[in-house]
Order: C-alpha cells, then structure tokens, then sequence
C-alpha cells in the first residue's frame, strides 16, 4: 500500500471533491439524494449498454433509469 504524506492526501481529497462538484454542475444536479441517485444509477445503466446506445441516451439528455429504459427499448 502507497503511504502518501498528509498534505498530498488532502490535495487528492479536495481534487476528488471539487472534481464531483463539477461532474454534478456539468449535469445540471442539485445536490439531493434522489438526483444524485438517478443520475448515479443512470451512469452505470450507460455503461452496461452498447456505445451507439449510450451516444443516443446521451444525445437525449436522459436523467432517470425509466427514461433510459424505455428510450432503450424503442
């Protein structure tokens, strides 16, 4: 296991946060539960799916695993 020094382990810390603040700025979430959900669960549904489907989903601006089911299926 990498031992990192204090500081350095707090500047990945910080990195990590303001790095999820953004991923959750650049979708347009609020910092709820249920959207953080939705949008969690959304990604991973994106990553179990063919690419040409995950563009489309993508292209669509799908926000909730019913929408991605149901555009999925048509």
């Amino acid at each position: 296991m990498i031992r990192l020094e204090t500081s350095k382990r707090y500047y990945l810390i910080n990195l990590t946060k303001d790095l999820f603040d953004q991923w959750l700025r650049s979708k347009k979430i609020d910092k709820n539960f249920d959207n953080l959900r939705q949008l969690m669960l959304v990604e991973e549904f994106r990553q179990s799916v063919p690419h040409d489907l995950r563009t489309h989903l993508e292209d669509k601006g799908i926000n909730t695993l019913s929408e991605a089911a149901v555009m999925s299926d048509s």
